[in-house]
């Protein structure tokens, strides 16, 4: 019988695939020049490398045919505008984010001094005090892209 191409599909909000890769399969992110094998553990994704999967050889099975995930790149920053990341506010020491409406959900934003933490959805516009922090600013993961690269306004 003939052995069909292992295939797997992405989990955007985590970076990863949905699937665990069994051990019995092995992947590629250069274009099959190396393979790893899976280890019994989802597989992190990097946006805009593609992978490929085969099942593994055995002692009496050359490998599977090869079946390749396409990944898309990471989406681009979100534009500092009217609608997100002006500095002003009600006040000289905030930040202030206005959404578009029924698009307050696209965004999400971490206010720290580094880009570490919990990003926060954000959901109506908000005033946001800077105090010595930076705002970062990103369009969150969907069903079917990466979240974006992070837009950054300096304190």
């Amino acid at each position: 019988s003939t052995i069909a191409a292992p295939t797997f599909t992405i989990d955007y909000a985590a970076e990863e695939t949905k699937e665990v890769i069994p051990t019995t399969v092995e992947y590629s992110t250069n274009n099959g020049t190396n393979w790893n094998a899976g280890t019994g553990a989802k597989l992190a994704l990097t946006p805009g490398t593609n992978v490929q999967f085969r099942v593994k050889a055995t002692t009496t099975a050359a490998a599977g045919p090869v079946s390749t995930l396409t990944v898309p790149a990471r989406p681009n920053a979100p534009a500092k505008d009217t609608n997100i990341a002006t500095i002003g506010g009600t006040s000289s020491g905030q930040f202030k984010i206005s959404v578009v409406t029924g698009q307050a959900s696209d965004y999400e934003y971490i206010l720290a001094a580094s880009e570490t933490g919990t990003w926060t959805t954000v959901d109506t516009a908000a005033d946001l005090t800077k105090g010595s922090d930076n705002l970062y600013v990103r369009y969150a993961a969907t069903d079917s892209a990466f979240a974006s690269a992070t837009l950054t306004d300096r304190k």
